[in-house]
């Protein structure tokens, strides 16, 4: 398992200029990512949904 190279999570969201090397902020990027990730899954499966009951009601209106 020498090879396997852990992901550097500053990598992908770089530190501000004001605060450099902030240990702290990695884990605010990840939190922020858990809580705003599925409330925009949530509201995507909403407007999904809602879409196609309008379609449903469009087509058997009858």
């Amino acid at each position: 398992m020498r090879g396997v190279r852990y992901i550097n999570i500053n990598h992908f969201f770089p530190s501000p200029k004001c605060c450099p090397g902030s240990p702290a902020l990695p884990k605010l990027h990840l939190l922020l990512i858990l809580i705003i990730l599925p409330r925009c899954l949530i509201l995507l499966t909403h407007c999904v949904n809602f879409r196609l009951q309008l379609d449903y009601f469009e087509r058997y209106k009858d």
